[in-house]
């Protein structure tokens, strides 16, 4: 029985655990905690609970450009659409297009 694996519609959204050969112990929790509030941030943004604003404001804090953020969003939005991996959100998710 073949499993197919769903889309994520808020993935074009996420960020990543910023990896640096100099971290050390502290330094890797410190970006895991940071990871974790900025995809609670997302999910928020994206449930309307908050506005994007305080996720941008988080995101400045932690170290990234929000101009620098939204062309990636863009960017990966794009690849969704030009790769048709749409095909792959659950349909169950798909409501959240829809909201």
């Amino acid at each position: 029985m073949s499993q197919t694996s769903s889309l994520d519609p808020t993935e074009p959204l996420m960020t990543f655990f910023r990896d640096n050969p100099d971290y050390n112990t502290a330094d890797v929790m410190a970006e895991a905690e940071a990871l974790f509030n900025r995809q609670k941030m997302i999910d928020l943004v994206v449930s309307g609970s908050i506005p994007p604003d305080e996720l941008m404001d988080c995101l400045t804090d932690q170290g990234y450009k929000s101009d620098d953020y939204i062309d990636q969003i863009c960017e990966n939005i794009e690849t969704i659409i030009d790769n048709d991996l749409g095909r792959f959100i659950d349909p169950l998710d798909r409501e959240f297009f829809l909201q």
